[in-house]
């Protein structure tokens, strides 16, 4: 952004920021004196860290110390270091994101529903095999084309918000597959032979 246009306060920013609070607004100081400092080019690297950390720390700092707290009062000393001891580096993320292990086929199967086609139908055998024979990172990817996640939750398919779906569209079968993922959609036309479909 252009130094000039900053520094001569177009933008209309100072120290402070606007957050809810039982149905009202209120305008809360990220620095002393925050309302009346200004925003320029030389302090716009300051104002970004405080509002970074105010939105990150300061905002929740409430909620938790009174988790902490709570955990505190739930376990021992020697318990909480047991708990911390066997955690692994992925289990936050784990816990997070989900199931980073290879996507199960037959739980994908199982949650799937078919608009257009029927489970018997050569096309979808076909698809089936298809991904059967893939890698865990192609699985992966066809799957976060498909939904735009790339691991499920702990549980599965059966976690997800809803069931996938496979729709028959009427374009030529010279055309790639769509995705609607939104709607855990993909959508395909009747490909005459596993090895257009597959291309």
């Amino acid at each position: 952004m252009d130094p000039e246009m900053v520094d001569q306060d177009y933008l209309g920013l100072r120290f402070f920021c606007e957050a809810e609070s039982l149905g009202s607004m209120k305008q809360i100081e990220i620095c002393p004196k925050g309302m009346d400092t200004v925003v320029d080019s030389k302090n716009r690297e300051t104002y970004v860290n405080l509002l970074t950390k105010h939105h990150f720390v300061t905002s929740i700092a409430e909620q938790v110390t009174s988790f902490a707290k709570g955990f505190d009062d739930i376990t021992t000393t020697s318990s909480r270091r047991s708990f911390f001891q066997c955690l692994n580096l992925e289990d936050p993320d784990l816990m997070l994101d989900g199931n980073g292990n290879d996507v199960s086929v037959e739980d994908w199967k199982a949650h799937t529903d078919y608009y257009g086609y029927n489970r018997s139908d050569r096309q979808i055998s076909w698809f089936w095999e298809i991904v059967e024979s893939m890698s865990v990172e192609q699985r992966k990817v066809l799957l976060s084309f498909w939904i735009s996640i790339k691991f499920l939750p702990l549980n599965g398919f059966g976690d997800l918000d809803s069931r996938l779906c496979i729709y028959k569209n009427s374009e030529p079968d010279d055309h790639l597959p769509r995705s609607q993922t939104c709607f855990y959609r993909i959508c395909f036309p009747p490909y005459k032979s596993k090895s257009i479909m597959q291309d």
